[in-house]
C-alpha cells in the first residue's frame, strides 16, 4: 500500500508498506501455524518549527507485542503464531453464556527500525538501528453471550519483552460475524 496527502497546505509525508499473512496447517488437526512478515518505509514531511521534528505518516504495521510504540522511517516485522484448541467443553450458563471453545497460542515477534536522523535544514546525519523482540502464550474463550449469533473470544496473554526483560499482560476481546 501507499499514503500521501493530496493537499498542498501541509505536507505529512508518504507512507509505503507490505504486509503479508501466511497460515499454514500446524503439526495435528485443527491447529494452525500463522507467519506475518512486513515492512514499511516513511517520506518525510513538512519541519514543525513548533515540535522541532518533521512531520510523519502513522505506522501501517504492528509493533512486538509488550513493546512501546517507536520513531521509526524504516520498519521490519515478522510475527509468528502457533494456534491449537485445547477442548471443547460446549458449557451452557442458561441463557447468559455458551463456552463453546478452550484454545490455548504461542507466540514470538521481531521488530528492526531504522531511525534516520537529519538536521533542521533537512541534511542526513545518522542512522539508529534498534532490534525488538517478545514471546509469550495465551489461553482465550470462544464464547456467545446472552445467545448472540456472533462468537467472541476472551482471554488473557502473557509475554516478556527480550529487548528490556519486562513481563507483559494483555486482555483479549475479539468479536467475529
Amino acid at each position: 500500500g501507499y499514503s500521501t496527502d493530496l493537499s498542498e497546505d501541509l505536507n505529512s509525508g508518504a507512507l509505503g508498506f507490505v504486509i503479508t499473512q501466511l497460515n499454514f496447517p500446524g503439526f495435528f488437526p485443527h491447529h494452525a501455524i500463522l507467519i506475518g512478515n512486513n515492512y514499511q518505509f516513511k517520506e518525510l514531511g513538512d519541519f514543525s518549527e513548533e515540535n522541532q521534528r518533521y512531520f510523519t505518516k502513522p505506522d501501517a504495521i504492528g509493533f512486538p507485542r509488550g513493546e512501546q510504540k517507536f520513531s521509526n522511517h524504516r520498519l521490519y516485522s515478522f510475527t509468528s503464531d502457533y494456534r491449537m484448541p485445547i477442548f471443547y467443553p460446549e458449557w451452557s450458563l442458561g441463557k447468559f453464556l455458551y463456552l463453546k471453545r478452550v484454545n490455548l497460542g504461542l507466540f514470538y515477534d521481531f521488530s528492526r527500525s531504522w531511525l534516520d536522523d537529519y538536521d533542521r535544514f533537512g541534511n542526513f546525519v545518522a542512522t539508529n538501528v534498534q532490534d525488538y523482540a517478545s514471546t509469550g502464550g495465551s489461553i482465550y474463550f470462544d464464547v456467545n453471550p446472552l445467545r448472540y449469533e456472533f462468537n467472541m473470544r476472551i482471554g488473557v496473554q502473557n509475554g516478556v519483552n527480550l529487548r528490556t526483560q519486562k513481563y507483559f499482560n494483555n486482555i483479549i476481546v475479539s468479536f467475529s460475524l
